[in-house]
């Protein structure tokens, strides 16, 4: 029997040196199985000049053998078609299980930030999803950031020292291939800057294929939040309002209710 790999899907759009950053801190994660157990799947969804960068080859830190890279032209839709693609590539590949799903402009800041994900999925059946911490630069102390999804969303929280349940994760996180295909891969309604998808996708997991959702607070990463490249549109700002009221439809219609939401953690009953 083959080794089983871990998938890293990451889309990225006009970003070069954001995502070389991000593949460079990949080169110098310590896994189990070294970086040869690692498939890496870069969506580029960028304009049509592309970003000639993602195709020079990337110089991977010891100690470790590269990871194998993939590139694919993406569907220009945005992220979330982004991601469909790479499950759809993943789901091809008996080797890969799980995957990790990572922005283009986040920077995994512990050299086992990988590892921590990857052990505290495998350690329950029932975990279908894990993220971790994300800070933004400037912020040095991780207290500072609370704890779990992303740094805007928990500074209502309590820094918590061991993994914890979560309802929703957002951002970058792992989850298990079977059960993404399950519940019917990431959701493609949403406008092309995909707000909101990376929740319902998580919410999808968690109620429709009644998994559990955790947070580890260990895997602390950089969320650098590039103001260029990616989803950024000039009509941002109205396409997330869009986005917002169907998710809370699409929700609602998948009976998962939603207690309250400003923008903030929400509470689901």
């Amino acid at each position: 029997m083959r080794k089983k790999k871990i998938g890293i899907g990451i889309p990225t759009a006009n970003r070069p040196l954001y995502l070389k950053t991000l593949l460079k801190s990949l080169g110098k994660q310590r896994l189990d199985g070294g970086l040869s157990s690692v498939k890496i799947v870069v969506v580029e969804d960028s304009l049509p000049e592309g970003i000639p960068s993602i195709e020079t080859e990337y110089d991977y830190d010891e100690p470790a053998s590269p990871a194998e890279l993939v590139i694919v032209k993406g569907p220009r839709k945005g992220p979330h078609h982004c991601h469909q693609r790479i499950l759809e590539h993943f789901s091809e590949d008996q080797e890969v299980d799980l995957i990790v799903r990572l922005d283009d402009d986040v920077e995994p800041l512990r050299e086992n930030f990988i590892q921590l994900l990857v052990d505290l999925i495998k350690s329950d059946d029932k975990i279908l999803g894990v993220g971790g911490i994300f800070v933004q630069p400037g912020i040095q102390n991780r207290l500072q950031a609370c704890r779990g999804w992303d740094y805007h969303c928990q500074m209502r929280w309590n820094l918590a020292e061991a993994p914890f349940e979560v309802p929703h994760l957002h951002s970058s996180y792992i989850y298990r291939k079977k059960a993404a295909l399950d519940v019917g891969g990431f959701p493609l309604y949403y406008s092309s800057v995909g707000h909101r998808e990376e929740t319902d996708f998580s919410l999808r997991l968690k109620f429709l294929a009644k998994g559990k959702l955790f947070v580890h607070p260990e895997a602390v990463a950089c969320h650098h939040r590039a103001p260029f490249g990616g989803i950024r549109k000039s009509n941002y700002a109205e396409l997330a309002r869009e986005d917002d009221l169907l998710f809370k439809k699409k929700m609602s219609e998948l009976g998962i209710r939603i207690d309250s939401w400003d923008g903030k953690p929400m509470f689901l009953g």
